[in-house]
């Protein structure tokens, strides 16, 4: 049988230099050694004792999650499952789930974004339940806030025919979320585990002509952070939008009327969409560790949750403010902290009742659809050798 561990092994030393710069705290090269500069300037150090929330009342919290998954099947067709729930206060649990089988030759990565925006809509809809509902204090939401709003408005080549209105529908979903929060004083916090982003490290090098080509804002903050500590957040308007102006977004009103919807009071409200852009409030997003040794975590709120509820999102770019804005935030994830595994206690329960396992997917629910159906569905030769 074949050994490959001396073969990688070999590579692995090979390459060492490499695989290292990553990791290393030394700087390499001009923009390295800006960034490493910067973080020294907009990262805060804290003591948790300090950041606590002493003698509050206890807020009460909802927090939404979703989970999704896609089997190819052997007619050439792609079948998607999924799922949200919401859990909140007073054991408080509303659910959604949804399935769709996509025909055609479509595109692994348009597949891909069609299941993720079906599992967002989904968590954007319990989300919208628990704030027109008024169910509680503060609203969690698994993953940024700000980083699909782009690609909402400029990704319509990976939408799927029939399907073309899911990205205006999901940014509809947001603005909603957005507009009823300021308006119920409803803390509005989206988590992020994965650090991608290169926002942070724009704003550092906003000055500069190397901002481009950056490392992600997770491998500049474990490089050259350490402990408990957040960063200055970063209030966000138009900087991921290209060259989105007025005139853009006004292009947008003629797309939902090509859109292939249903006629009415949704075509309408689609078509409100560039006006609700124009007057949609900006996000403001940090970093912050909080507890030595652990990943720090992306969080984004509501410009106004760091005292700017004048910004609208395409009025300026982006803008540094100072970290006393952020912490009140801190003081709430601290409360809730529950060590390496469990980054957000809320977060961390809806995630394990919603996730979406494999045996959930091809013993329960491929039973369920096959029934269903009339039909003996099967997996293509390629998902079979892994999913049965």
């Amino acid at each position: 049988m074949a050994s490959f561990t001396d073969l990688i092994a070999q590579r692995i030393y090979a390459q060492r230099d490499e695989l290292l710069a990553s990791l290393s705290t030394n700087p390499n090269g001009d923009i390295e050694h800006e960034l490493a500069t910067g973080v020294q300037t907009h990262w805060h150090p804290f003591a948790p004792e300090s950041a606590e929330r002493v003698n509050q009342p206890r807020l009460r919290v909802g927090a939404v999650d979703g989970s999704r998954a896609v089997r190819s099947l052997n007619v050439g067709a792609d079948w998607i499952v999924a799922q949200a729930l919401l859990i909140g206060p007073d054991g408080l649990r509303e659910s959604e789930g949804d399935t769709r089988i996509l025909r055609g030759d479509v595109e692994s990565p348009r597949v891909d974004r069609y299941a993720s925006l079906l599992m967002r809509s989904l968590e954007l809809g319990l989300a919208l339940q628990f704030v027109q509902k008024k169910m509680g204090d503060i609203l969690l939401i698994d993953g940024s806030l700000y980083s699909d709003l782009p690609y909402l408005l400029y990704n319509f080549d990976l939408a799927i025919g029939g399907y073309e209105n899911l990205p205006l529908k999901v940014l509809a979903q947001y603005l909603d979320l957005f507009e009823l929060c300021q308006q119920s004083n409803i803390l509005l916090l989206g988590i992020a585990k994965s650090t991608r982003s290169t926002v942070f490290g724009k704003a550092l090098l906003e000055n500069s002509s190397l901002a481009n080509d950056l490392p992600s804002d997770g491998e500049v903050l474990h490089r050259w952070t350490e402990g408990y500590g957040l960063t200055d957040p970063v209030l966000l308007g138009s900087a991921s939008f290209g060259h989105t102006n007025v005139s853009r977004i006004t292009q947008l009103a003629e797309y939902p009327r090509k859109a292939l919807i249903q006629p009415g009071h949704a075509q309408k409200y689609l078509n409100q969409l560039p006006e609700r852009l124009l007057t949609a409030p900006a996000i403001g997003t940090f970093y912050t560790r909080l507890a030595p040794g652990d990943d720090v975590l992306r969080i984004d709120a509501l410009a106004s949750a760091f005292g700017h509820n004048e910004l609208r999102l395409l009025e300026f770019d982006h803008r540094l403010i100072a970290h006393t804005a952020a912490l009140p935030i801190v003081q709430h994830l601290l409360g809730e902290y529950g060590g390496l595994s469990v980054y957000n206690a809320a977060l961390y329960v809806v995630d394990r009742e919603v996730r979406l396992h494999a045996e959930t997917v091809d013993k329960v629910y491929l039973p369920i659809l096959r029934g269903q159906l009339g039909s003996h569905i099967q997996y293509d030769r390629s998902t079979r050798r892994f999913f049965s």
